[in-house]
């Protein structure tokens, strides 16, 4: 029953850890995290991650990767004292939720069977990309053009500009300068391929 009540409260918590995280972005004007509070619940999740993986018998390598990143960037994020810039706070936001399974592994989303289970999955893990390269272009928010003109885009914008460089639309009227333009294209080219094996998988699932 304890070992239960451990593996649950390393789920709860590391859900409001990754609220709290990408929670500060979307609302930074009225969701300032005090470096300490964070550190605290760092220290926390990390002793129940180490106990639970202790007691879990077959631990995934999945466990011990999860948890080394999160105590490296507890220990810059404690030393430090500063937030992370949107990237960072994104990625370990999902670290977090990668650290308890709710975020599907590749692996696991081409072994669907079911079209709506790969569906679900394969969408939640677009979401997550989506939303990391979202956290990039907000990390340089002023290599930006707005109809031509320079701007300095807000994490709502960012967003957009990354949906829309997913999804390989591109209206035109938010462009990348400097370093966002090399990332639009990795990730334009991420969208076109992981579509097109979309398309491809679905199809090939109703054949069988």
């Amino acid at each position: 029953m304890y070992k239960k009540e451990a593996e649950r409260l390393e789920i709860i918590l590391a859900i409001i850890i990754a609220i709290l995280f990408i929670g500060s972005l979307f609302f930074e004007a009225y969701l300032n995290i005090s470096p300490m509070i964070t550190s605290i619940l760092l220290i926390i999740f990390v002793g129940i991650k180490i106990h639970n993986i202790i007691h879990k018998k077959g631990a995934v390598f999945e466990d011990y990767v999860s948890l080394g990143l999160i105590i490296v960037f507890g220990i810059i994020h404690f030393f430090w004292g500063e937030k992370f810039n949107p990237f960072f706070t994104i990625f370990v936001a999902a670290l977090f939720l990668y650290s308890i399974g709710l975020i599907p592994r590749l692996k696991s989303i081409a072994a669907s069977k079911s079209i709506i289970s790969f569906v679900l999955n394969y969408l939640f893990f677009i979401i997550v990309l989506t939303v990391l390269f979202g956290g990039f272009y907000y990390s340089h928010n002023t290599d930006f053009n707005f109809n031509g003109t320079p701007t300095t885009i807000d994490f709502f914008d960012s967003l957009y500009f990354s949906i829309v460089t997913f999804s390989t639309i591109g209206y035109g009227d938010i462009t990348p300068l400097g370093i966002n333009r090399l990332a639009s294209s990795i990730q334009a080219l991420f969208g076109l391929t992981l579509n097109i094996a979309f398309i491809g998988y679905i199809l090939a699932l109703k054949r069988k």
